[in-house]
């Protein structure tokens, strides 16, 4: 049985449906850092503002590598975000060992 459920106050659209224990589940988006799928639907049997339940497991929502998020467009902002943060962390390292490469280009024998 699946069924629509519109809240006013965050103006989203959840899909709530019942697994077959009964459980209603609803449907959230996990990001990954690594692998072809970064963003993976996945539904939730019971939710509190920092964790989630999946498959009778408490999850975090957050993490330093993913999220789970309430849409497809949060997770993918998330994951957009954090991969322009990792390649500014990279372009400052490249201008420190850019730098580093040319003072040891430089260096001479003491006494000279």
């Amino acid at each position: 049985m699946s069924m629509i459920v519109t809240m006013n106050t965050v103006r989203t659209v959840i899909y709530i449906k019942q697994n077959k224990k009964g459980y209603v589940m609803t449907v959230k988006y996990k990001t990954r850092e690594w692998g072809v799928n970064r963003i993976k639907k996945i539904e939730i049997e019971r939710e509190t503002e920092s964790s989630v339940w999946i498959r009778g497991q408490c999850c975090r929502k957050k993490g330093a590598v993913f999220i789970i998020a309430d849409s497809f467009e949060e997770a993918k902002e998330w994951l957009v975000k954090r991969a322009e943060r990792v390649v500014e962390r990279m372009r400052g390292s490249s201008e420190f060992y850019a730098k580093q490469l040319e003072m040891l280009k430089g260096l001479k024998e003491e006494g000279e």
